[in-house]
């Protein structure tokens, strides 16, 4: 019989033992743990892009972002400029060492996840990475199945 209490737990195991590696890891260069993310986001649009544009890609709310950018700015990680189409809006806009922190960030979650998977076997990685995607799919149809749920209400 499955035993999802264990495996609940390990989920949150897993999860903070991440987060604990990345905090320690980051904390030299002024990163937070939840902006990796955000400097991932804003290098994939190109270096910049707008708060809501942001916060689409992210899956969260302006609001859920508008603290990790106060705080990014004020490390030097962005910079809020107007946006030259719009001058009611405000672009945010990767500084360089925002480029680095990316990099860093990037260079760093590749160590912990090589430690993670230390061990195992391509044929365990390929199950490991099939078996997540299945949870991802199941989890990502219950969602919806709640939205649904949530507007019929």
């Amino acid at each position: 019989m499955l035993d999802i209490n264990e495996a609940i737990r390990l989920s949150w195991e897993i999860h903070s033992l991440h987060k604990q590696c990345m905090s320690r890891l980051l904390c030299n260069q002024n990163i937070h743990f939840g902006q990796p993310p955000l400097l991932f986001a804003l290098k994939q649009q190109g270096g910049t892009c707008n708060q809501n544009d942001l916060a689409k890609e992210l899956k969260v709310s302006p609001a859920a972002i508008a603290v990790s950018l106060k705080r990014m700015e004020k490390a030097g990680l962005v910079n809020r400029v107007q946006d030259p189409n719009d001058l009611r809006s405000n672009r945010v806009e990767l500084t360089e060492r925002g480029l680095y922190a990316a990099e860093q960030a990037r260079l760093n979650m590749r160590k912990i996840m090589g430690r993670a998977f230390s061990g195992f076997s391509d044929e365990d990685y390929d199950q490991f990475i099939s078996l997540y995607q299945q949870m991802c799919n199941n989890l990502k149809n219950f969602k919806n199945e709640l939205d649904e749920l949530e507007e019929s209400l």
